[in-house]
């Protein structure tokens, strides 16, 4: 008896293309965010007299787009493969 394959989905050049240039966008703009969004939030607590998150604006402000198209770029790769 041989076993049938279960059904899934092919990769395709541009399947696997979006998926790159989505990992390319989404992780170095989310480790960068993340540290200087770490680094606006630990400044606001260690300066008690100036405790605002004014800083914590534009990391957010500049660095969520780019990780908002690398999510959108991972998510139609992975939609974009062909079934088998």
């Amino acid at each position: 008896m041989s076993q049938s394959e279960p059904p899934g989905r092919r990769w395709t050049g541009a399947a696997v293309a979006l998926v790159v240039v989505g990992l390319l966008f989404l992780v170095p703009s989310g480790l960068c965010t993340g540290f200087f969004g770490i680094m606006a939030v630990v400044g606001a607590f260690q300066q008690p007299e100036n405790s605002s998150f004014s800083e914590l604006g534009p990391v957010l402000v500049i660095g969520a787009p780019f990780i908002l198209v690398g999510i959108v770029l991972l998510r139609v790769g992975l939609r974009a493969r062909k079934p088998k």
